[in-house]
């Protein structure tokens, strides 16, 4: 019996890179044009005009509480669909580190393992011999909220 495969993204952040399904990624951009902020908390890094619309800007390492996260070459933005109904936005962008990789994954070839305590991460697993986090948006699509 064959397992449904998860079309997914690898994503490329300040050490451990994060395992999103692709269904949650509206598309990647070019790090440019961001507005930095002037005020807010840690994780806000700033605002970026995505299709007509200025997103927040969010730090995943710095809502974590991993320390301040700069863009550095090849930076990227993930722009992100939210998944709660009565989010303060429908999307926003996470500073990326390089250019997310696609994946076809099994669930069966994915092996939880132990990680540190984080805010916004549900789960760790190994892939592949790589260590990934994987996001809870219950946790970090809250602190949109922040912002409205």
């Amino acid at each position: 019996m064959s397992q449904t495969r998860v079309s997914s993204l690898i994503v490329p952040m300040q050490g451990m890179g994060l395992l999103v399904p692709s269904a949650l990624v509206a598309e990647v951009i070019p790090f440019a044009g961001m507005e930095a902020k002037t005020k807010g908390p840690d994780w806000l890094l700033g605002e970026v005009v995505w299709r007509g619309q200025k997103l927040p800007v969010l730090s995943f390492e710095c809502a974590n509480g991993e320390g301040t996260v700069l863009p550095r070459p090849g930076s990227r933005f993930a722009v992100m669909q939210t998944l709660n109904e009565g989010t303060a936005k429908e999307f926003y962008a996470l500073l990326v580190h390089g250019q997310p990789s696609p994946a076809e994954i099994d669930p069966g070839d994915l092996e939880a393992v132990e990680g540190p305590e984080a805010h916004a991460v549900k789960t760790y697993v190994r892939y592949q011999g790589q260590v990934l986090r994987v996001p809870d948006p219950d946790a970090l699509e809250p602190l949109l909220g922040q912002l409205a």
